[in-house]
């Protein structure tokens, strides 16, 4: 089981790629706040990212735009 401060320590390496990728920032501070126990879904790149550097489950739903082109 990862504590909280080992995930911080793995987030903040992920860091510099946030800031010049992302516009968002807080999906640092999502992922560090989801308990273990639950699956943190998206539909954010980000997390494809973020979610396995820290064992978290999580599962990215298909975008809008995936669902209207699969019509």
């Amino acid at each position: 089981m990862i504590n909280r401060r080992n995930k911080t320590e793995k987030v903040l390496g992920f860091l510099p790629l946030f800031l010049q990728n992302w516009d968002a920032p807080d999906d640092v501070v999502i992922a560090l706040n989801a308990p273990q126990n639950m699956q943190l879904e998206h539909t954010d790149n980000s997390f494809d990212y973020l979610c396995p550097s820290i064992n978290q489950p999580h599962y990215k739903h298909p975008s809008e735009n995936q669902i209207v082109t699969n019509i």
